[in-house]
């Protein structure tokens, strides 16, 4: 989790998914996250149709966070998972070898924001995630 690279594709799911530590997917019966000991929980209300436990910086539904099964909810734990959910999703050796577009396609069936997904959510454009990644990993590799 060192890696700028991998600290960059994790900026970049953030980004897209609007989030930070403390955020539950934003709807109707959100609240800002202020307990961290375990993943809140709470099923908010989005559409008629559409409720979501999403919460955190990679708004991890509770089923998801249930099965990573972490000690917590705390940043380090939500990082942890992310970087969990980045191998099975089989991000991290196309990002290791370069291709960051394909990284990023790989985790889309995971984060409903990243380009190409498929659950009719609104996306974000490949361009604007590279140029994410790329400032973000400017910044993590200066550290």
């Amino acid at each position: 989790m060192k890696d700028p690279r991998v600290r960059a594709l994790l900026d970049v799911i953030a980004y897209a998914e609007g989030a930070d530590y403390a955020t539950m997917v934003k709807g109707e019966g959100s609240v800002p996250i202020t307990d961290f000991a375990r993943h809140p929980n709470v099923l908010v209300t989005l559409s008629k149709s559409l409720k979501s436990t999403a919460a955190g910086r990679y708004q991890f539904l509770y089923s998801t966070w249930q099965g990573l099964k972490m000690p917590d909810f705390s940043p380090i734990s939500q990082d942890k998972a992310a970087v969990k959910l980045l191998k099975r999703r089989r991000m991290l050796k196309p990002l290791f070898a370069g291709d960051v577009e394909q990284a990023i396609r790989n985790g889309n069936r995971e984060w409903a924001s990243l380009p190409g997904s498929p659950y009719g959510q609104p996306t974000h454009q490949m361009a604007e995630m590279l140029q994410v990644y790329s400032k973000s990993l400017a910044k993590w590799s200066r550290r």
